[in-house]
C-alpha cells in the first residue's frame, strides 16, 4: 500500500445534514423491504456533503447494486433538485434499459421533486424510497463514507472545480480498477465483462 501511495490519510470532519425530508411532497414506499434483489436491479442513490474552505459543497450518486457500478456522480456548490437531476441523466445515458430497475433513495425533498420524479418515471423504474432511517439505504451510506474516506477527506481541494475532476477521476478508478469484495475481488467493469463471457457460453 505505501509502496504504491495508497495510504489514507484520516481527516475528521463534520458536515451538516444534506438531507430534508420534512416536505410535503409525495413519499414513495420503500420496495426493498419486500423486493429480491436478485430478481429486480437496483439503483441506490444519495447526497453527501463536504468541505471546501470552510464552506459546504455537495455530491450526488447513483450506484448499481447488480456490480457495484458508479452510474452518475456530480458535485455542485448547491444541494438542488439539479444537482440529483443530473446524476440521473448519467445514469439513464449508460444505460440503455431502466425499466426493470428498482430506483431507491432517502425521501429528500430533492428526489421527490416533479422534475425528477418525471424523469424516474420516464425511464420506467420503479420508485423506492427509506421513510427517515439511514440503514435503509446502507449502499448508498456505505459509498459516501468510501468516497470521503478514499477521495475527498485526503485532498484539499481548494476549488470546486478542482473537487469535481479529482471526484470523477475518482469514479473512473472505482469502476474500472478498484476490487469489491462483494464482488470476489474484482471491479464492477470486469464484474460485468465476465458475466457478460458467462451469458454467451
Amino acid at each position: 500500500m505505501r509502496e504504491n501511495q495508497l495510504n489514507c490519510r484520516a481527516k475528521k470532519a463534520y458536515y451538516s445534514g444534506s438531507t430534508n425530508s420534512k416536505h410535503h411532497l409525495r413519499k414513495y414506499s420503500n420496495l426493498l423491504i419486500e423486493a429480491d434483489i436478485q430478481e429486480y436491479p437496483v439503483i441506490v442513490g444519495d447526497v453527501t456533503a463536504f468541505d471546501i474552505k470552510g464552506k459546504n459543497h455537495y455530491c450526488a450518486h447513483l450506484l448499481d447494486l447488480t456490480n457495484r457500478e458508479i452510474l452518475g456522480i456530480s458535485v455542485s456548490r448547491i444541494n438542488n433538485t439539479d444537482l440529483v437531476y443530473r446524476t440521473l441523466e448519467q445514469a439513464i445515458s449508460k444505460r440503455d434499459d431502466l425499466s426493470k430497475y428498482i430506483h431507491h433513495t432517502d425521501s429528500d425533498v430533492r428526489y421527490c421533486s416533479s422534475k425528477y420524479i418525471k424523469l424516474v418515471e420516464k425511464s420506467q423504474m420503479k420508485i423506492s424510497m427509506c421513510r427517515g432511517n439511514a440503514y435503509e439505504n446502507a449502499h448508498s451510506e456505505s459509498f459516501n463514507k468510501t468516497l470521503k474516506r478514499q477521495e475527498i477527506n485526503i485532498h484539499q481541494h481548494n476549488s470546486i472545480e478542482e473537487a469535481e475532476k479529482s471526484i470523477l477521476e475518482f469514479a473512473v478508478k472505482y469502476n474500472t480498477i478498484r476490487p469489491h469484495s462483494s464482488l470476489g475481488w474484482i471491479s464492477p467493469l470486469k464484474f460485468s465483462k465476465n458475466k457478460l463471457n458467462l451469458i454467451k457460453k
